[in-house]
């Protein structure tokens, strides 16, 4: 499963062969949050406040996600970034 590929860096498959997935970096992509930058600055985050503004709109993304994916999930996730458009 995912998590297991995210949590030993491995993946066994049913019929016993092991994936190794430690030196792998994965992305994933998602529109979650979106709406709610979209209503709040408009595109590009130009409405100005720069670091507090993005910061305030990573929190909007974050909070998204905890809403849609459990917390086993999200936990295992190094680093978000929240892209200005």
């Amino acid at each position: 499963s995912l998590l297991q590929v995210l949590e030993d860096g491995r993946l066994t498959d049913g019929q016993g062969r092991t994936v190794d997935f430690k030196n792998t970096v994965l992305i994933f992509t998602s529109n979650l949050g979106t709406s709610d930058i979209s209503k709040a600055v408009g595109p590009g985050f130009t409405q100005g406040g720069g670091e507090n503004n993005y910061e305030r709109m990573k929190q909007k993304v974050n909070d998204e996600l905890k809403k849609h994916f459990r917390p086993e999930f999200l936990n295992r996730i190094d680093d978000i970034i929240v892209f200005h458009q």
